[in-house]
């Protein structure tokens, strides 16, 4: 039943993967700290809410840097040389600034 999916995956190249698995823990934060429904929250509440909040959303924050810092390192291991690598290597560091500044709802 799984077999299909366990080729598909290993038909995908390294980059493919790396970048799929990055994309994962990237949004399940940012699921988490914008809507407190990522895998974090749902492990606290299988836990009965023992974790402390701030417990929670501190490692949100922490998954979803950690996702942008595999994102960069993707970019720069699995690219191939050309000019849009180097643009977005050199546009990188915008791109962790982003990632660390906007995981949370903007105050409208």
């Amino acid at each position: 039943m799984l077999e299909p999916v366990f080729n598909r995956w290993h038909s995908l190249s390294r980059g493919q993967r790396r970048t799929a698995i990055a994309l994962l823990i990237l949004i399940d934060a940012n699921i988490g700290l914008l809507y407190g429904s990522g895998l974090l929250d749902q492990f606290d509440s299988i836990s009965g809410g023992k974790i402390p909040n701030d417990m929670v959303w501190l490692l949100q924050a922490v998954e979803s840097i950690s996702g942008g810092f595999f994102l960069v390192k993707i970019l720069f291991d699995d690219v191939a040389a050309s000019w849009s690598r180097s643009i977005g290597i050199a546009l990188s560091p915008l791109f962790i600034l982003f990632i660390v500044g906007f995981p949370s709802p903007l105050p409208l």
